[in-house]
């Protein structure tokens, strides 16, 4: 497979060029814990 170089964007568009190159598997961990947080805010808030 041939390999493409490919350069860092600007640091605003950093986080969408990360989440485009994270394997499936790894954005349901972080959308995860993401949720959990979220919960965990409203349920020590509530």
């Amino acid at each position: 497979m041939e390999q493409r170089y490919e350069p860092l964007p600007s640091l605003a568009g950093l986080p969408g060029w990360l989440w485009r190159r994270t394997p499936g598997w790894a954005r349901v961990v972080v959308a995860g814990l993401a949720v959990m947080a979220v919960a965990g805010i409203v349920a020590f808030v509530a």
